[in-house]
């Protein structure tokens, strides 16, 4: 799941017009990303070689130390990495009855927040639903085996055959072994290959996007006035004029 939708819903919600509505976009996107990073750290060895430790957390601003003693207290960081969402959807709460930065359509907000735990929670499902090592090695077993015997098995008896080279058992053979890395490479999407998800990449471009979503709460900038870009056009076809005139 992207950050985006729920970057710019807090845009245009939040009426950014003093430091506690600042402050509320900045923590409530900082711990989308925490659990974002800590669900995907359990199936990306990429994740958990960038962020290996708290002191990796802490110094890349994703968390503070008294938060994760926090989640500590409750399990493995890995285990609960949605207690980030449950602070956001409280912190949304207060927003809305307490603080009053929220003016109306604060749900809005927390059905994003339940949008992003669910798509997190689907990409958690992978690292559940494992594939049984030894179906690996049977098959490998069975592939290998097979094209074994084929060798054997394909060669012509006969004084004159019409084929010397067997072109049909290679071409099975690529087939086979090809089909055999391809399943290799989509039971393991998270790791270093060049095929693989980027999702090292993906954090970084989401922790720029947000932030650059979030500093445009000011909005666009002021239009031209139009009125005086008239006026002094007048002026100027006038001025144009009157010099026609006397020449």
């Amino acid at each position: 799941p992207w950050p985006d939708s729920l970057a710019l819903q807090v845009q245009g919600l939040v009426m950014f017009e003093t430091e506690e509505a600042v402050e509320y976009s900045h923590r409530f996107m900082r711990y989308l990303i925490l659990s974002y990073v800590l669900c995907l750290r359990r199936i990306s060895k990429v994740i958990r070689e960038t962020f290996p430790s708290h002191s990796s957390l802490i110094a890349a601003r994703l968390a503070t130390l008294e938060e994760l003693e926090v989640m500590e207290k409750e399990g493995e960081l890995d285990m609960v990495w949605w207690i980030p969402l449950g602070w956001c959807m409280t912190m949304t709460k207060n927003a809305r009855h307490k603080q009053k930065i929220i003016p109306s359509d604060h749900k809005e907000i927390l059905r994003g927040v339940v949008k992003f735990k669910e798509g997190l929670e689907s990409v958690e499902g992978h690292d559940h639903i494992q594939v049984p090592p030894v179906y690996k090695q049977v098959v490998d077993v069975a592939i290998y085996f097979y094209f074994a015997l084929s060798l054997i098995g394909n060669q012509e008896l006969e004084s004159h055959p019409e084929m010397f080279f067997p072109i049909f058992l290679v071409l099975k053979f690529i087939f086979f072994i090809g089909w055999l890395k391809v399943a290799e490479a989509i039971a393991h999407p998270f790791g270093h290959d060049e095929d693989d998800f980027q999702i090292g990449e993906l954090i970084s471009r989401h922790i720029w996007a947000t932030g650059k979503l979030l500093s445009q709460c000011g909005g666009p900038p002021a239009p031209p006035k139009k009125k005086k870009v008239v006026e002094e056009t007048n002026l100027e076809t006038n001025h144009s004029l009157h010099c026609d005139t006397l020449a």
